[in-house]
């Protein structure tokens, strides 16, 4: 039933944006409190670790992780290495109940609430797993596989019980006659997915759109099982002093009892100091009520507590009202339970400050202040609690005053040459004010002027003003200066061709000079040259398809802008330009414009010839034993062979020949549909006619849920399947499928046999 219930998790997942970075939702670990401290050491302390029997599943593995193909009922665990070394740790439940298990690490960390806190803060890095076979890869197509098996069994269960499918586990008969219906609805697309995945290797380009995968190295996960047994052992291997494993135990049969832990094996011992799981709900700001926890105390347990500032407790979960920061530190529990009495466990507690501040400014009513979310532009009190570094409060009292302030300007912006006039709008007989700026500039004029502006002038100006003996802050003028510009150019006219120049239309060669606007609003001298000449093109064709176009002109001014049109949408501003890949779609007129203004102007034309290159596809079949000839190729076996030949008009001509086996009664696959390995010897092992010939042939047997049971290559006398898996277990009777994929003719059967014993 467990294979059951993993097909019926995968209903709820879409896979169709999966990616390796996206795998997690969200920190697997829902609270981190909840997870339980324990230790492979002698416990005197009546401390038991309960399963639990929630039918709740880990949010953040929608589809299952590693080998667990679904997370009912589960319970996190933590434990610390002391002494390094391997580590055999074994798992059972006290009822004998099937329980599964997924193990990740090493991590570091000072202490539990530290190692957890690191790993939810960033799942993606932490928690990383492999697939059920340990590969560091996700099989999208198996997926949609089982999730449409499972959306038709679903269906049809329920139609044929008037039961929701939770109830499938007490109708096994009724559900499994839904999944056999709904497998033998499997679109061929989807079934042809999951073949080809199991086929390629998961790094085949031919099954990229099947995988998702994850580096190797960040795999975080040390080891898993989805068995069903009651016992699981969980192997790590070189563990170090201090390192922190993290424990996902699952109670499969949802059945109420106690996780054991056993030590079986291995040098390394764990840290059994930390088996009293006591922490607390901080961090904490002043003000704040501290709240110790005891995350697994057993029944008739006391505690005794000691911490700063005088604290001392014997309540199990005490409190602490209102924290002050006198009360951060650590704090140290034992646990008395019978004649056993723990070492004490250390809980350290943070307690951030609440910060209150006074401050004062002085404000501009035309360049609010942002104090919070408020805009603050007049004078006045104001107040805004703000979030300290430490997460606490901090509330800033905010005094805003004010004194009178320039309202400057200048007439700018400017040219070169022109005169730079400052402007003070608010100025008053009683006020006087201080200049200063670029290029030494200095001045106690209201409204200074400079003469002559250069580019030495141009920046920031700054004014204060005083009055009534009080000062203003600066005030800001930026000055812009734009220079004259000064430019010549040459323009080549064609015959018959005018230039539009200053408003004037010119058709002679000379020199003309004109004074336009820059963009920036100042004087822009232009001379014009004015040239003629005529202009040819050429290309040096003809060509072979697949080689390059080149297109050349000849006589041509320099800097005059050109383009070419052609064939096939081609346009070009290059002088010489190459087209890649000469085609009978790109052969024909190329013409060539000169760009005037708004306007281009045809000048000159080539013609453009490809000559067709030709390619051909043959195929023959070829009986085993026998050859044929193809150019300077003789031919023995099946497969795609390539000649060039030569066209009448010189260019290539590309022949493949696809060569198939012919296969006939004697040379075709022939499976047995059953065999009966019941050691009578008859039938015991599975047949394959004519198997022998093909000795690069390469044999898989599934079963009926997709997993790989036997690998053959190659498959000959002694080496048949005599009905056991890879690890020689006898596998029941029932049908099993089968590919036989043969590399030499390029074929692949796939069926299925019966097994019956």
């Amino acid at each position: 039933m467990k294979a059951f219930f993993a097909i019926l998790f995968l209903a709820f997942v879409s896979f169709s944006n999966i990616t390796a970075a996206s795998y997690i939702n969200g920190c697997p670990i829902e609270d981190p409190n909840s997870v339980v401290a324990f230790c492979t050491g002698e416990n005197n302390l009546g401390i038991n670790f309960p399963a639990r029997t929630s039918s709740q599943e880990v949010k953040a593995y929608p589809f299952g992780v590693g080998c667990l193909g679904s997370t009912p009922s589960p319970t996190w665990f933590i434990m610390q290495i002391e002494d390094e070394g391997d580590l055999i740790l074994t798992m059972n439940h006290s009822e004998e109940q099937d329980i599964d298990f997924a193990c990740w690490g090493p991590f570091q960390g000072k202490s539990k609430t530290e190692v957890l806190d690191k790993l939810c803060a960033d799942p993606d890095k932490y928690f990383v797993s492999p697939d059920d076979n340990g590969n560091p890869y996700i099989n999208v197509c198996e997926k949609k596989y089982y999730r449409y098996i499972d959306s038709i069994a679903r269906k049809c269960f329920e139609e044929k019980t008037g039961l929701t499918v939770q109830n499938a586990y007490f109708y096994e008969t009724e559900y499994f006659e839904c999944e056999e219906y709904a497998t033998s609805l499997v679109p061929a697309e989807i079934e042809n997915d999951l073949n080809r995945s199991y086929i390629y290797s998961p790094y085949d380009e031919e099954v990229s759109d099947c995988f998702v995968t994850m580096e190797a190295g960040e795999i975080t996960m040390v080891d898993c099982s989805y068995s069903g047994d009651y016992i699981e052992t969980c192997t790590i291997r070189n563990a170090k002093h201090g390192d922190w494993y993290v424990l996902l135990i699952t109670n499969y049969s949802m059945m109420p009892g106690n996780i054991f832990f056993n030590k079986t094996g291995g040098t390394a011992t764990t840290n059994c100091k930390i088996i009293v799981d006591a922490s607390s709900t901080g961090p904490y700001c002043e003000g704040d009520d501290i709240q110790f926890i005891i995350n697994n105390m057993p029944e008739n347990a006391t505690f005794q507590w000691r911490g700063p500032n005088g604290f001392t407790s014997n309540e199990a979960e005490p409190s602490i009202p209102k924290a002050t920061l006198q009360n951060a530190g650590s704090y140290f529990v034992k646990m008395h339970s019978g004649d056993e009495t723990s070492d004490e466990v250390e809980v350290v507690v943070t307690v951030g400050k609440k910060y209150t501040t006074d401050t004062t400014i002085i404000i501009d009513p035309q360049h609010p202040f942002l104090f919070g979310e408020k805009e603050i532009t007049q004078a006045g009190v104001y107040q805004h609690t703000f979030l300290s570094s430490e997460g606490c409060d901090s509330t800033v009292t905010l005094t805003a005053t004010s004194t009178e302030i320039p309202r400057a300007s200048s007439t700018g912006p400017y040219c070169e040459g022109d005169v730079i006039q400052f402007i003070v709008e608010n100025k008053s007989a009683n006020a006087t004010f201080q200049w200063r700026g670029p290029n030494g500039f200095a001045s106690t004029e209201a409204e200074p002027t400079i003469s002559k502006a250069t580019s030495k002038e141009k920046g920031s100006y700054f004014v204060t003003m005083q009055k009534d003996g009080k000062t203003s802050k600066e005030v800001e003028v930026i000055v812009s200066i734009n220079r004259k510009d000064e430019t010549d150019t040459t323009v080549v006219l064609q015959q018959g061709e005018t230039f539009l120049f200053g408003g004037e239309e010119l058709s002679e060669p000379g020199t003309y000079t004109h004074t336009f606007q820059n963009e920036e609003g100042c004087d822009s001298i232009v001379t014009l040259t004015l040239t003629d000449t005529k202009v040819t093109i050429s290309n040096s064709g003809p060509y072979c398809e697949g080689e390059t176009i080149l297109l050349t002109i000849e006589e041509i001014a320099e800097n005059t802008e050109i383009k070419w049109i052609g064939p096939d949408d081609f346009q070009s501003n290059e002088e010489a330009p190459q087209i890649e890949n000469a085609n009978r779609s790109k052969a024909g007129v190329y013409s060539l414009y000169i760009k005037r203004g708004d306007k281009e102007i045809p000048v000159a034309n080539t013609h453009v010839e490809v000559k067709e290159s030709i390619e051909e596809q043959i195929v023959e079949e070829l009986v085993m034993g026998d050859t044929l000839r193809f150019g300077d190729l003789v031919i023995d076996k099946a497969g795609k062979y390539s000649q060039t030949f030569q066209t009448e008009e010189g260019c290539d001509s590309i022949v493949t020949l696809i060569v198939k086996t012919k296969l006939d009664e004697k040379t075709t696959i022939h499976p047995e549909e059953f065999f009966t390995p019941n050691g009578d010897g008859e039938n015991d092992t599975w047949q394959i006619q004519n198997i022998e010939l093909y000795p690069d042939a390469t044999v898989y047997i599934y079963d009926r849920h997709g997993k790989l049971i036997r690998k053959f290559q190659p498959y000959e006398i002694g080496n048949e399947w005599d009905g056991t898996d890879l690890n020689e277990r006898k596998m029941p009777s029932g049908d099993y499928w089968f590919v036989i994929d043969i590399n030499s003719i390029d074929k692949m059967y796939v069926g299925h046999v019966t097994l019956l014993r």
